[in-house]
């Protein structure tokens, strides 16, 4: 999913990984991944920070102004549009008819000697009041694998040139050309 210069993975390839299992083959510290783990290829992907989860998320919600932080409306347009461009799986987590995006960010901490990892997630279950949330304000620990758990991943998008791009560049390189055939 391209959301600005980033092409998102979706984090339902990527369900059922530990931080831990994600740590083996991509940094912690710069998110760069390579190699494969749990039959997931993680090559060419960057494992998102907590700021970048926080960009993707003001994408959606302008009201999502800072790294970590949580936001619930009721009846938003932010939930439906956010769970239309990612797809949604089961929530193993909340009641109802609810659907959650959950995945898991490289930045961890130690809380009382345990070491946790923040997670974002979006979820939209009509069945509640402020039923659409957005968060990457909530730690679980670093050893858990829950089967609705996912990994955000995003990769530079490639920018392809524009066909007038072209041209411009083609008019200059015959502009120089001229330029200088006149000076010999």
């Amino acid at each position: 999913m391209v959301i600005g210069d980033r092409n998102w993975r979706q984090v339902n390839d990527t369900l059922g990984l530990s931080w831990n299992q994600v740590s083996t083959v991509c940094s912690p510290i710069s998110g760069i991944c390579n190699g494969s783990t749990g039959g997931v290829d993680f090559n060419g992907w960057t494992w998102a920070s907590t700021v970048d989860i926080a960009e993707l998320f003001a994408y959606f919600n302008p009201n999502f102004i800072v790294p970590t932080h949580t936001v619930a409306e009721n009846n938003s347009e932010w939930g439906p549009n956010f769970l239309n461009a990612f797809d949604p799986s089961p929530s193993p987590y909340f009641l109802g008819d609810s659907e959650i995006v959950l995945g898991i960010s490289r930045r961890s901490v130690n809380l009382f000697g345990d070491e946790m990892v923040f997670y974002g997630y979006v979820t939209d279950n009509s069945s509640v009041n402020f039923s659409d949330t957005m968060s990457n304000a909530r730690t679980i620990s670093i050893y858990n694998d829950y089967e609705g758990n996912g990994v955000w991943l995003y990769r530079d998008a490639i920018q392809i040139p524009e066909p007038s791009t072209y041209l411009l560049m083609g008019i200059g390189i015959l502009g120089l050309f001229y330029s200088y055939r006149r000076n010999i």
